[in-house]
């Protein structure tokens, strides 16, 4: 399966097609090139055949994700324009920087669907180095670690994960944005009246990936700071973090979307389950906040 995966994917040139879209990822440096990475690394762990370790070693070369996130890259830059000018702007991030351009603030950027990436790497880094196909120079626990960090951007006080917020390159802080207007229907991104205006409403895949990346980054670093999120986002789950999206005060689905706040989400079963039982196997789950669970 492992090698059909690798097989595939190069036979359609790292293509992603769906819906009649096609998206080509062969550029890809961050979160999407670890997951070829990692499909290739594991491919050659059972082929050795060259042809896999070759595109490893391809995509590896213009990696990024070993050293920086998009969030930490886009800081970064911003820092040393302040440094350079004495002003930052507002950066056009993401594809959905139309509906927030007007409110986001100086050194401010959109982040839609950005921090969910760290499972993608945490998990293709983990397997990479399981592979024994590289070792990632020694750095998987500087590298999980990194990645899990970002946990804390647009996640509430009660792990409900904003949609939409936009984040202060310069102060390295984050806010929710206000609800705006539905775009004219000839205007809707992607198609989808849901992401053709900004609101308040929450959704569950940042907690269901940082559970993964909370056990795998707590396997390689030695922190009770990291052991200890992984406990309490185990302990939080409950019938509403069971929901995909989540209209907490009913004012942020338009009424035709309220179907969005009814559905279960894809991810949660399987994201608990697999980070529970590693959490068994390392020994994660007992003691403190989370002992209840183990």
């Amino acid at each position: 399966m492992f090698i059909s995966f690798a097989d595939y994917w190069r036979s359609v040139d790292y293509v992603l097609s769906y819906f009649g879209s096609h998206w080509d990822q062969k550029g890809e440096t961050g979160a999407y090139n670890a997951v070829y990475a990692m499909i290739n690394a594991c491919a050659y762990s059972f082929s050795k055949s060259p042809v896999h370790l070759r595109e490893f070693e391809k995509w590896m070369s213009t990696a990024t994700w070993p050293k920086t996130t998009a969030i930490a890259s886009l800081q970064k830059k911003a820092l040393e324009q302040k440094e350079r000018t004495g002003k930052v702007a507002a950066v056009p991030y993401s594809a959905a920087y139309s509906l927030a351009k007007d409110l986001l603030k100086p050194g401010e950027i959109l982040c839609w669907e950005t921090v969910i990436h760290a499972k993608f790497v945490t998990v293709a880094a983990d397997l990479i180095v399981q592979s024994r196909t590289s070792d990632l120079s020694g750095k998987l626990g500087e590298i999980t670690r990194r990645w899990w960090s970002e946990w804390t951007y647009g996640m509430d006080e009660n792990f409900f994960g904003y949609y939409w917020f936009a984040v202060d390159l310069v102060n390295d802080t984050w806010r929710p944005l206000p609800r705006t207007k539905l775009l004219p229907r000839e205007q809707w991104l992607f198609g989808d009246p849901f992401t053709s205006y900004l609101s308040q409403v929450r959704w569950n895949e940042p907690l269901c990936r940082f559970m993964i990346a909370s056990v795998i980054a707590a396997q390689h670093n030695p922190d009770q700071k990291i052991q200890s999120v992984a406990r309490r986002m185990m302990g939080s789950l409950d019938p509403m973090h069971l929901h995909w999206i989540v209209d907490l005060d009913g004012k942020q689905l338009l009424p035709e979307l309220s179907y969005y706040g009814q559905c279960l989400s894809s991810e949660a079963p399987g994201s608990f389950l697999a980070a529970y039982w590693k959490g068994r196997k390392d020994r994660l789950m007992q003691g403190g906040d989370g002992g209840k669970r183990s």
